[in-house]
């Protein structure tokens, strides 16, 4: 349970969960229902375009935040 709550909180440098950086969406609450992905290849396509944009988002963040660091360590 401790690891499923870290990993759906939300990191301070990029503001998204390692859960959703990783799936696209954040897990639902309720243990009892399952999520099922798109199963059409025109949903499968737009997941991975999501999941594209999400990455390069959470690179650019990530990115800046190091900078920052660097900046302050000098």
């Amino acid at each position: 349970m401790a690891e499923f709550m870290a990993n759906n909180h939300a990191s301070e440098t990029t503001g998204t969960s390692p859960f959703f950086a990783n799936y696209g969406y954040d897990p639902p609450m309720d243990f009892l229902d399952e999520q099922t992905l798109p199963t059409d290849d025109q949903g499968a396509r737009s997941f991975v375009v999501t999941m594209t944009e999400l990455h390069a988002q959470l690179r650019t963040a990530m990115g800046y935040a190091q900078e920052k660091q660097q900046e302050n360590a000098d």
